[in-house]
């Protein structure tokens, strides 16, 4: 059966990134996060239907990679199964699992080359959508929540449109990896001569300025040291955009003014809001908002 699995997977991507997100964030309806959980089901299904014209040979390696990821979903779904019963499996295994499923079908062939090609250009286009929204939800939201609960109780609003409860916690998290994402993929193009450095730049920054909007301070630390090491890792044509000296000093300058810039803005934000010590440095009062990572602070960040 010959299947346009491409168009699916985009419009999963759709209903995933934009759609279940927004509609929760604006109306509070849960349930609507069940669509994703049913449409990756259905594009396992359609995998099975789908008829390839060469057979299938995997290397070495995604053999092993397809082994550990059935053993690691075997045995997470028979131990919830003995120890919590049926529904919590269902649940659990929709909320945790069943979106990995989406590599699977990767792995065995459902996609090709040049539908993933227009995937990753609608994933630009779906990090363009997230600035209006973050617009209004600074503008509109935010505000709203500081009159009601007070102004140290206004972060994890801002998620785009990855969906939470504006009055109560957002996927800040959901929306930063989606930042780090598109901070990866413009390096990697760049790398590989496919987009410009005035393209991969712009998506950089705008990134860490949507990162700042929504307190996303995981990817502000984390995102230099994957950009770098995705810089220096081999790349897939041989041959291509080698290592120098001259590009990693300027990648490195370019990124230290961005976390700079950050950190100033994030913690001009919590000494406004919690009324920090003055004798304190930026990066101090950084520092010190990340102590709810490590259950060290009972606020929010």
């Amino acid at each position: 059966m010959q299947l346009n699995t491409g168009r699916y997977l985009e419009a999963f991507a759709l209903m995933t990134i934009v759609f279940c997100g927004t509609v929760q964030y604006f109306t509070g309806i849960v349930a609507v996060l069940w669509i994703p959980f049913f449409m990756v089901l259905i594009m396992v299904v359609l995998l099975m239907m789908q008829s390839n014209p060469q057979p299938l040979r995997l290397s070495t390696r995604e053999k092993l990679v397809l082994v550990l990821y059935l053993t690691f979903i075997i045995l997470s779904l028979s131990s919830t199964v003995l120890q919590s019963g049926v529904v919590t499996t269902v649940v659990g295994f929709k909320n945790e699992l069943a979106l990995s499923l989406v590599m699977f079908c990767m792995l065995l062939g459902m996609f090709r080359e040049s539908q993933l090609y227009r995937l990753i250009q609608l994933f630009y286009w779906l990090f363009y959508i997230q600035f209006p929204i973050a617009i209004y939800q600074v503008l509109f939201v935010v505000p709203q929540r500081v009159a009601i609960r007070g102004e140290d109780e206004k972060w994890d609003s801002v998620v785009g449109t990855f969906g939470g409860d504006p009055m109560g916690g957002g996927n800040t998290a959901a929306m930063g990896m989606f930042c780090l994402l598109i901070m990866l993929l413009k390096v990697s193009e760049f790398k590989h001569g496919i987009c410009s450095f005035k393209s991969m730049s712009i998506h950089i920054v705008l990134a860490f300025v949507l990162c700042i909007i929504g307190e996303v301070k995981f990817v502000i630390l984390l995102s230099p040291f994957l950009l770098v090491l995705l810089w220096i890792m081999p790349g897939y044509v041989s041959g291509v955009s080698k290592v120098s000296l001259r590009s990693l000093l300027i990648i490195a300058a370019g990124m230290v003014v961005l976390i700079f810039s950050a950190i100033t803005i994030l913690a001009a934000n919590y000494s406004a809001a919690f009324g920090g010590d003055p004798t304190k440095s930026a990066f101090s009062v950084f520092i010190d908002s990340l102590g709810y990572i490590f259950d060290t602070q009972l606020h929010h960040g």
